[in-house]
């Protein structure tokens, strides 16, 4: 017996070829249960499965005690950073972002824009950031470990990612673990995880309202009860009840296996 746990955005995205299709559902309708780490795409698995019950949604889960929360961050400061973090790739909505960011705050020189990460498009978001003009107030850091994004996260204001697809988004947890506000994409993952307590929500490729969200979270940060950000994610998202759902599913899936009990005589 064995148990699926899918992740593909590609499944999300519908962007599976016939082939991959057939494949897909040989090992889907074999496996006694499938494990999933966002709505939607269990939504899209349904499309490959016969028996949607076997499908649990199971999300990624954030070490609380590494991304822990910054008590300091109540009131906005003089000096206001937004930070990103991703590979840097067209689908995670980099320039979208940095030309969001140019509009909002390209007269406030205050407010920053940090992007963490590593990845194909260094080099033409350097050139975007210099043709935007935004040397002074946008930093990119390059591949950071994850001890090193805790302890940058501790110094930020509020998190941002443009994507254009996602099946869940695991650095808006980690971000949000620490009291940050965040602005995320419909795109198959923080829908699950930011509410309208927490941040916002905008269509992925619409800068116009990017811009319009990170400038209203920047002039009602105060709103916003960091706190209360950080237990949302403590109670959905914390690593031991991650811990005890999957054993939940794997003794189901164990159970399900066992031979049928001969009939007493």
């Amino acid at each position: 017996p064995y148990v699926i746990t899918e992740h593909a955005s590609s499944i999300n995205g519908n962007q599976t070829t016939p082939s991959q299709a057939v494949i897909l559902k040989k090992a889907y309708s074999e496996a006694r249960k499938i494990i999933c780490v966002g709505t939607k795409l269990k939504r899209s698995l349904c499309a490959y499965v016969s028996d949607p019950d076997k499908v649990t949604v199971i999300p990624n889960f954030v070490d609380t005690n590494t991304f822990a929360f910054s008590p300091h961050r109540t009131e906005k400061k003089k000096h206001f950073t937004f930070i990103s973090i991703g590979n840097l790739n067209k689908r995670k909505g980099f320039w979208d972002l940095l030309t969001a960011f140019h509009w909002a705050f390209k007269d406030m020189p205050l407010v920053s824009l940090i992007i963490a990460g590593d990845g194909e498009e260094m080099q033409p978001l350097k050139k975007l950031i210099q043709s935007l003009h935004l040397q002074e107030q946008v930093k990119l850091t390059g591949r950071l470990s994850r001890e090193e994004l805790s302890g940058l996260l501790g110094t930020c204001d509020a998190f941002v990612l443009a994507s254009f697809a996602e099946t869940f988004g695991i650095v808006f947890i980690e971000a949000m673990a620490t009291g940050l506000p965040a602005i995320g994409t419909i795109c198959g993952g923080p829908e699950d995880i930011i509410t309208p307590e927490s941040g916002f929500l905008i269509r992925p490729g619409d800068v116009d309202a990017l811009a319009a969200k990170m400038k209203t979270l920047y002039d009602t940060y105060e709103s916003f009860d960091k706190e209360k950000i950080r237990q949302s994610i403590v109670s959905r998202f914390d690593f031991q009840l991650a811990g005890q759902k999957l054993r939940q599913v794997y003794s189901e899936a164990l159970e399900m296996s066992k031979p049928p009990k001969a009939s007493e005589s």
